[in-house]
């Protein structure tokens, strides 16, 4: 049997000690990179939902017999093209009956005036008593209200007869009939609802905060409403000129063109408002951004290979999955990409530059 003599045992210690220690040692290789530069617009989200730029009841003002339905159902319609027809020959017979009032209220003013005029002569010589003077000017001034009562009836009645022929107000959509031809009608039911979807008006709700950031005034801002994977262009017409005590916010209305009528009232969607620009952003990616507590931070690489901590500011988050750094970041500075989790402050790495 051979014998381990103890110097030889001491040398084995030692040069183990030396594997460990070079194992130990080892500088890990990390992934790092420059920021990005490129441009950067802060926007302003909210949700919203899409509105009829118009939207008219079609009421009915009289009441009758519904005669006539004069669309396609769910058509689209013109201005001024005819709707309804609601039992017109009544109201026909209403305006004669108020047209022959005019007139026999017309030919009584002429007679009380003329004999008004006629005692007022012979009042001057003394031909006729000042009381039948004063009789003849009251008969005189009832024919003149008599006429007038007259007019107002006709008019009233004219304006009734019109009522019976319901009209478009505006070229645009139309809902179905609720009441078909033949039904009995009372003044004031809803006969239908139009829509002009030509141009669509986007409602949503805006902080105080958010609106002082715009730039002012806020009316004619350009924004941008997402459905459906599509961006379309939209622009802000309205704010609220007051905040809302209930709920702390303003209501807000934006439009669009609808020219092509394929999008429609009430369904929902998300607006992007911009409120900044920034033309040379830093941009990293956002997992490379590290959270404790409230606070962002990113590892960094000093010129002697050694990690710090910077502590960011994060501005706007892109779709790409990458991140505007306001503050705490330069576009020359080398920050960390991979093994973030196993990287300590002062840690001495092998960076691999990565473009």
């Amino acid at each position: 049997m051979r014998t381990i003599t103890p110097i030889l045992i001491i040398a084995l210690a030692l040069s183990g000690c030396d594997k460990k220690s070079q194992t130990t040692t080892t500088e890990p290789v990390v992934h790092v990179a420059y920021p990005k530069v490129g441009h950067v617009k802060g926007t302003y989200n909210f949700p919203a939902y899409l509105d009829a730029n118009q939207q008219v009841n079609l009421v009915a003002r009289v009441s009758g017999t519904l005669e006539k339905v004069e669309y396609p159902i769910g058509g689209s319609v013109k201005e001024g093209n005819a709707l309804f027809v609601i039992e017109p020959q009544k109201y026909k017979d209403i305006v004669a009956s108020s047209e022959a009032q005019v007139q026999s209220a017309t030919a009584q003013l002429q007679y009380a005036k003329s004999n008004y005029e006629r005692m007022e002569r012979s009042s001057k010589s003394n031909a006729v008593s000042q009381n039948d003077l004063q009789q003849a000017k009251s008969s005189y001034l009832q024919a003149q209200a008599a006429l007038n009562q007259a007019n107002s009836q006709l008019s009233e009645a004219s304006l009734n007869l019109s009522y019976c022929y319901i009209t478009a107000p505006f070229t645009g959509q139309i809902s179905k009939n609720t009441i078909d031809a033949g039904n009995y009608l009372n003044g004031g039911e809803t006969l239908a609802t139009i829509y002009d979807e030509s141009k669509l008006t986007v409602e949503f709700n805006m902080g105080y905060k958010e609106f002082i950031n715009l730039p002012q005034p806020v009316e004619g801002t350009v924004a941008e409403i997402f459905i459906n994977g599509d961006t379309i262009p939209a622009t802000l017409q309205y704010v609220a000129p007051a905040v809302n005590l209930q709920t702390g916010s303003m209501a807000a209305q934006a439009i669009i063109d609808n020219s092509k009528y394929n999008l429609k009232s009430g369904v929902f969607v998300n607006i992007s408002i911009p409120y900044r620009s920034n033309e040379s952003a830093v941009i990293i990616p956002l997992s490379c951004v590290g959270t404790s507590l409230d606070k962002r931070f990113v590892y960094t690489l000093n010129s002697d290979n050694s990690v710090t901590v910077n502590e960011v500011t994060i501005g706007e988050i892109l779709p790409s999955g990458m991140v505007e750094i306001i503050n705490g970041l330069s576009a020359n500075q080398l920050y960390l990409i991979d093994a973030l989790t196993s990287i300590r402050t002062g840690m001495k790495v092998k960076p691999v530059i990565t473009k």
